[in-house]
């Protein structure tokens, strides 16, 4: 059995991420709505949220208010969980082994927990990790001018379309399903967790105790940059 104390900090972690979301998603999802409605005579079909590195001036595209954030947050919560599902090893196949660590890797060990498989496919983790590095963080820094063709849309009727699907020479990342299998992992760890029934308890205990060994891995970062 792990610590009580460190179980709980685990489970405080996972709510609060949990919360996060839920607002996040709340205030994506409302303005989804609220510009559908104002365009749903134009024919555009849905909205997206260009990269910086795009035009943005060309018919069709407007600008939801949270669709990047909340993007950057499952990017976010997917590298820190999927490490933490890596480095236990807790696999549906007894064949699977640890990952090189990449954040790729990461974000195939959490989708995995809940049973998806969009990351499978070699060219759609590309393409996924392209949208994150290229379309959002590459095109934010000061000076680029790179011009990649990714853009972001979160769209209230895209629950079933896929993580990635494209828009004739374009790819789009679909924030909606993201955020929705962000949101589907986080709660099923924290019911395991708070329950921790006896078929889920070595499971949810090498979950916890490699939550403790991220946190001291980071610990001794931190540690090492202060020195330097």
């Amino acid at each position: 059995m792990v610590d009580e104390i460190l179980k709980d900090s685990f489970l405080g972690m996972l709510q609060i991420m949990q919360a996060d979301m839920i607002k996040l998603s709340d205030v994506a999802e409302t303005s989804a709505r609220e510009e559908a409605m104002k365009i749903v005579n134009s024919g555009r079909g849905y909205h997206t949220t260009s990269s910086i590195g795009h035009n943005l001036s060309y018919a069709g595209t407007v600008h939801s208010k949270l669709t990047a954030p909340l993007a950057m947050t499952c990017f976010a919560i997917m590298d820190v969980i999927g490490k933490i599902l890596d480095n236990c090893i807790i696999k549906l196949d007894d064949n699977d082994s640890a990952s090189s660590g990449s954040f790729i890797n990461h974000a195939r060990e959490f989708e995995k927990f809940i049973n998806r498989d969009y990351l499978k496919n070699p060219k759609t983790a590309e393409k996924f990790q392209d949208a994150f590095r290229h379309s959002m963080a590459h095109c934010f820094l000061p000076g680029s001018t790179k011009r990649v063709a990714y853009e972001i849309t979160y769209h209230y009727e895209f629950a079933n379309e896929p993580l990635i699907f494209d828009r004739g020479t374009e790819y789009v990342l679909n924030v909606k399903c993201l955020s929705a299998m962000t949101q589907n992992v986080l709660e099923k760890l924290i019911t395991m967790t708070k329950l921790a029934q006896k078929e889920d308890q070595v499971v949810v205990d090498k979950i916890v105790e490699s939550f403790e060994l991220v946190i001291k891995q980071a610990s001794q970062k931190l540690e090492h940059l202060e020195d330097n």
